[in-house]
């Protein structure tokens, strides 16, 4: 049903790493050997003065019809496979489970290619939360009912958490001056419909 999907771990060299082999069978794309992969995870053994233990091997291993995304620090190259199923198409992406693996990987290759795909470069989500006290949820959508309707811009959403309410403003813009440009009128509904109850916003 997605157009994208995100794997993180399973590209590991032991048994219970399954994820390559898992897409290579849910798609019918047989694992194939990528030459030049390998030759980079020898040489990361190299560098580490170790011998590549043979079970490496299959970390050079890729779905047919993969594009390989580059893993700078480790010995797992992350998998990039669209497959489509019933005139469906999505795009998968496999990548380590090591945090500092995946998220430079998300950074450096992941998120561009996503860009592309949806045609070009987007603008970046920002937040802010504005923190109130002294009032239940239901009573916020009573005394703003459209507030936090789903096709606003701004977006807002309402937490609850110990007593306290945090309704969480997010908009896509380029630059922190445009974000607060665009929440200002949101800001200034919640204040004019809430003021007396706001305590805090951000970490304040």
């Amino acid at each position: 049903r997605a157009h994208v999907v995100i794997v993180s771990g399973g590209l590991g060299p032991t048994q219970d790493d399954l994820t390559r082999q898992t897409m290579a069978d849910a798609f019918d794309c047989p694992l194939q050997l990528d030459a030049q992969s390998l030759a980079v995870i020898r040489q990361m053994f190299t560098r580490r003065h170790r011998e590549m233990p043979q079970r490496n091997y299959v970390q050079a291993m890729f779905p047919r019809g993969a594009q390989i995304i580059p893993n700078p620090h480790g010995t797992a190259p992350g998998i990039d496979l669209a497959v489509e199923t019933n005139g469906h198409r999505s795009r998968i992406f496999s990548l380590p489970g090591v945090p500092a693996e995946l998220k430079q990987m998300w950074t450096e290759s992941v998120a561009t290619r996503i860009e592309e795909m949806l045609g070009g470069r987007l603008e970046p989500w920002r937040y802010h939360a504005v923190k109130l006290f002294g009032i239940g949820e239901s009573d916020v959508e009573v005394r703003l009912p459209r507030l936090i309707e789903r096709q606003r811009t701004p977006m807002v959403g309402i937490t609850v958490s110990s007593a306290t309410i945090t309704l969480r403003i997010a908009a896509r813009a380029q630059s922190d001056e445009h974000f607060a440009e665009l929440i200002a009128p949101t800001l200034n509904e919640i204040q004019q419909g809430l003021g007396e109850l706001i305590f805090g916003a951000g970490e304040d």
